[in-house]
Parts: C-alpha cells; sequence; structure tokens
C-alpha cells in the first residue's frame, strides 16, 4: 500500500475574508510536493472551514500522486473531529462527509495526527502577502 503524509494549514482573515491555504504532500518514493494558495472557489466562513478546505486539498493532492493509505498532520482540531466522528457535526462534519462522497476523494485507509499550531497571529500580515499563481485545485 502507498502511503501520504499531508501537512496542510490555512490562515483566514475575519477582516478581510480572505483565507488561504498550504500543503507539504509527500507519497512514498517520490518528490515532496508543495501546493498553497487563495481559497476562493468557495465563501470560506471562518477559518475552520479553512483549516477543512486545506485538508481537503492536500488529500486530492496525494491521491492524484498515486497515494492509496494517508496520514493527514493538521493543528485543527475542529477537522479532525469532524472527520473522525460517525455522521460529522455541525456545519463542519456536513462539509466533510459530502466531500469525501466524490470517488476522487477516497484513499483506502485515512488517518489523522494532531500537531501543535503556531497561535493567533493578526489577520493584517496575510493580506499584505501577494501570491502570484496561486494553485486551484478543488472547488467543493
Amino acid at each position: 500500500m502507498k502511503w501520504a503524509t499531508v501537512l496542510t494549514d490555512a490562515s483566514y482573515c475575519p477582516r478581510t475574508q480572505i483565507a488561504g491555504w498550504a500543503g507539504w504532500i509527500k507519497v512514498d518514493g517520490q518528490e515532496a510536493i508543495r501546493r498553497y494558495g487563495p481559497l476562493k472557489a468557495t465563501k470560506v466562513a471562518g477559518s475552520a472551514e479553512a483549516e477543512m478546505y486545506a485538508v481537503l486539498n492536500g488529500i486530492w493532492i496525494a491521491l492524484q500522486a498515486g497515494a492509496e493509505a494517508i496520514l493527514v498532520r493538521t493543528d485543527c482540531d475542529a477537522v479532525i473531529k469532524a472527520a473522525t466522528i460517525s455522521g460529522g457535526r455541525g456545519k463542519l462534519g456536513k462539509l466533510w462527509h459530502e466531500a469525501i462522497q466524490r470517488p476522487d476523494l477516497k484513499p483506502a485507509r485515512l488517518e489523522f495526527r494532531h500537531i501543535k499550531g503556531h497561535g493567533e497571529i493578526k489577520c493584517r500580515a496575510l493580506s499584505l502577502i501577494h501570491i502570484s499563481e496561486p494553485t486551484r485545485l478543488l472547488s467543493i
């Protein structure tokens, strides 16, 4: 079984309602894949939702690269809970369960591990960063 490790993070500014994501994906026997970009395909309601889209993007990239089993590492407890509680709860749970019904988002095995986050950073910094040619992956 070909494994992948997916590390993702996202940022959301409630003042500007701008969200962005980044991911590092390592599939067995391949070079690491790095992707990032704004979350423009859908209106993001908050930081947890931005983190969910980052995780979904990372999973999609890993599957497209041939992964069959995926270890997701994220600093967002809400995403882990939404993805691992049977039936999910609330908006994040619904988003997760709708997304994984897509045939291109179904790994044979999926595990989650929490990693420590960096804490709160002022959202103004994100709005000052210019991202050229972002990668658009999912439009869920």
